[in-house]
């Protein structure tokens, strides 16, 4: 069975897609009612505040602790050698971190500054302070565990649909992965090889993938 780290030197960009849908980060952008810099109303009582130039590394929050992107935009990416595959892109209002009681997670990516940005620390009781004293973020909070919950749901699902929901992150645009085999999701999946490659042969006989040497493509939606 091969090794994680055989797989991302396989197919580091289909790894970095994985990262990103496995990463879960608050959105406050647009919640404060005044429509004039409403990430600084929130942030403006704050200390701690940092300012990075394009191409930083930004050290990762500790377990107590989040970063509040005031401005700017931060690239969350797979680290690879000496650099990053991009993941993700957040921008003003992103709220990062991996606090698992409100859900965050940086499911192991590293920041790197996209542009000239600027973040403020926020520790865990003053985020919550944030979230008891506004009904809006509150919600969005909400609304962001109800969507992890279920995730993890499906993710515990039966192995042809976690398969199909695995395949579907992994996927290009055009719905295509490559260079990845059934030893490879079987690693991702926490499973033996045999079930992986029974589940394909289910998915290719239901019509929601094709399957030929070193490539699988999607063909329909992910059930579920």
């Amino acid at each position: 069975m091969f090794k994680s780290k055989q797989l991302l030197e396989r197919n580091p960009e289909a790894k970095a897609r994985l990262l990103a849908a496995n990463i879960v980060h608050l959105d406050l952008a647009g919640l404060v009612p005044s429509k004039r810099e409403p990430i600084a109303q929130i942030s403006e009582a704050l200390p701690g505040r940092s300012r990075f130039e394009a191409g930083d590394w930004i050290e990762t929050p500790k377990a107590s602790s989040t970063l509040l992107v005031e401005w700017g935009k931060v690239d969350l990416v797979l680290p690879y050698h000496s650099g990053g595959i991009p993941a993700k892109r957040v921008g003003a209002g992103a709220v990062l971190g991996n606090v698992p009681a409100l859900g965050l997670t940086l499911a192991g990516a590293k920041a790197i500054a996209a542009e000239d940005f600027q973040v403020v620390d926020v520790d865990y009781e003053i985020l919550r302070a944030l979230i008891e004293g506004s009904n809006e973020i509150a919600v969005r909070v909400l609304e962001m565990l109800g969507h992890r919950l279920a995730g993890l749901q499906i993710e515990c699902g039966d192995i042809d649909s976690r398969l199909m929901r695995l395949i579907t992150k992994l996927a290009d645009e055009e719905g295509g992965l490559y260079g990845i085999a059934s030893a490879d999701l079987a690693v991702l999946l926490g499973v033996a090889r045999r079930p992986v490659s029974e589940a394909i042969e289910r998915l290719k006989s239901r019509g929601l993938i094709q399957r030929s040497r070193g490539r699988i493509k999607v063909t329909a939606d992910s059930p579920g």
